[in-house]
C-alpha cells in the first residue's frame, strides 16, 4: 500500500499545530492532507463523505482522522463518538493527538473508542502511530 497517497484528516485549532503535524506528514511522504480547524467542520465533511459512500469505499475519501481534543465548536472525543456511531466511518482510525493528556482523559478516549492517544508535540510518534494503524487495517 502506498501509505503518503492515502487520504488523511487532520483536525486541530492551533494553526502553530496544524503547520507542523502536517510538515511531519508531508516529510514522511503523505500527499492527501485535508486540515479542519474544529471538530464540527470535520464532522460536516465527515458526514457528507459517508452519505455518499460505503464502508468498503470509505478508505479512498479518507483513511484515517488525527484529531486534538480541546475545541471550538465539537471537541474530539465528541467527533471520535460520532465517527464511531456512523455505520460507513465506525472503522476508521482515529489518533487523539492532545496536550492534555490525563488519565481521566485516556479513559474518555478509550470510552469514546479512539485507536490510540498520543501527546502532543511527539510529531514522529505520531506518524509512527498512523502508520501502523494504516497497515493494520
Amino acid at each position: 500500500v502506498e501509505y503518503g497517497k492515502l487520504p488523511i484528516l487532520f483536525v486541530d485549532d492551533s494553526l502553530t499545530i496544524s503547520r507542523m503535524v502536517l510538515d511531519s506528514l508531508r516529510e514522511y511522504g503523505f500527499t492527501n492532507l485535508k486540515n479542519f480547524h474544529d471538530g464540527h467542520e470535520a464532522w460536516t465533511y465527515l458526514a457528507s463523505i459517508a452519505e455518499s459512500t460505503t464502508v468498503d469505499q470509505i478508505r479512498d475519501q479518507v483513511a484515517a482522522v488525527i484529531t486534538d481534543i480541546e475545541m471550538p465548536r465539537m471537541d474530539g472525543f465528541s467527533l471520535t463518538k460520532k465517527i464511531r456511531e456512523n455505520s460507513v466511518l465506525k472503522d476508521l482510525p482515529v489518533i487523539l493527538f492532545s496536550s492534555i493528556v490525563s488519565s481521566d482523559n485516556e479513559k474518555k478516549g478509550r470510552q469514546v473508542g479512539a485507536s490510540a492517544q498520543l501527546t502532543k508535540p511527539k510529531y514522529d510518534e505520531l506518524t509512527k502511530h498512523l502508520v501502523e494503524l494504516l497497515s493494520a487495517n
